[in-house]
């Protein structure tokens, strides 16, 4: 019985003994938390940020930027020593001339980055096409040695010719792709044969990128119909891409100064990747370095540029020549004086193919 009253007494003395532990406790860890407190309050105070400290911190960035940048120029000049196309650099290299010419240069456009603001973008698309257009003088002794002259009615009838080439082909291999998908192209070819046929007597002063646009045009078909020769369905989204492409270069082509020089620089860019691609598509794949599927990356990202030029810019003008003029700024919804962002919401996107299981035979 002692030993219950003990017990029970011991019991009753340890339980306030764990009372006091247990509020010593919690007022220690109130006291931490104040401290704590204190303490992110300090440190958020000493990290505060000065427009001077900025500067500096700005400063000692740029400074250190050829330092970092040289990994790039180091890894591209690997890459072209054993023939392989360098990756695409860091976007900031585009600020050190020296280095972008070792790392990447002037023939193959720069990859666009949504990461990046476009207002820079569009710096480097002016200077990529006062690199790369043809001077006059050249461009003439150019012409009459190989015949070929890029005046706007010879490329809109090669461009035409192209396009009939691509329906015939497309028609042969009907059922390769959903109808939805072939329904989008036929428009497209009909909306591009229609203009290329208004363009007999415009000006290219009247609308300067629409010479480029041509050729972009034209090179893009020629692309679907090597495809088209050597089995599309391997790569279906390739043949979508064009399609796209296509389209806004279409709408490129009745731009004003002095945007145009930022659609021209686009297509340009795009165009000689088509021109590669195509080339590997008729040799059958022969592609062992990664060019094709990099020519791919590169020609994607540049139609990300042209939809980000077509938000901020509109295909409009006030003609100065004739009904022709007037013929291309007013034909089809894709140009009239809507805007560019209303345009590209309408149709930017929708265009993921699926492939019928119908298949027919490859041609050629």
């Amino acid at each position: 019985m002692q030993m219950q009253i003990h017990t029970r007494g011991g019991f009753g003395w340890d339980s306030e003994e764990d009372s006091e532990e247990e509020d010593s406790e919690e007022s220690e860890e109130e006291v931490v938390e104040e401290e704590v407190e204190d303490g992110e309050e300090e440190e958020e105070e000493e990290i505060a940020v000065t427009p001077e400290m900025e500067a500096r911190l700005y400063a000692e960035f740029q400074a250190t930027a050829r330092e970092r940048l040289m990994p790039a120029v180091t890894l591209a000049e690997s890459c072209k020593k054993f023939g392989y196309h360098p990756p695409a650099p860091p976007f900031e290299i585009i600020n050190y001339s020296d280095l972008f010419e070792r790392a990447w240069g002037w023939d193959t456009i720069l990859p666009f980055s949504v990461a990046r603001t476009f207002s820079r973008y569009k710096e480097y698309l002016v200077d990529y096409y006062n690199r790369n257009q043809k001077k006059p003088n050249a461009a003439a002794a150019a012409a009459d040695r190989t015949g070929d002259h890029d005046s706007l009615t010879a490329l809109a009838n090669k461009c035409a010719e192209m396009e009939s080439h691509l329906m015939f082909l497309l028609k042969c291999r009907a059922g390769v792709f959903t109808e939805n998908v072939e329904i989008k192209i036929s428009r497209t070819s009909d909306r591009i044969t229609k203009r290329a046929r208004e363009t007999t007597n415009a000006l290219e002063s009247e609308f300067p990128a629409a010479a480029v646009a041509f050729k972009c045009i034209t090179k893009e078909a020629e692309l679907m119909c090597a495809m088209l020769i050597h089995a599309a369905e391997d790569h279906p989204y390739w043949f979508v891409l064009c399609n796209k492409i296509r389209l806004y270069a279409l709408r490129f082509m009745t731009y004003k100064e002095p945007e145009h020089i930022l659609a021209a620089a686009a297509m340009m860019g795009i165009t000689r990747e088509a021109n590669l691609t195509c080339e590997l598509v008729k040799e059958r794949h022969k592609d062992k370095n990664g060019r094709e599927f990099f020519s791919i990356f590169i020609r994607t990202r540049t139609l990300a540029s042209m939809y980000y030029i077509l938000k901020e810019y509109s295909a409009v003008g006030k003609p100065t020549r004739g009904n022709t003029a007037g013929k291309l700024i007013s034909d089809d919804s894709d140009v009239k004086t809507c805007s560019g962002k209303d345009v590209v919401e309408n149709d930017i996107l929708d265009d993921w193919i699926v492939i019928s299981p119908k298949k027919a035979e490859t041609i050629g």
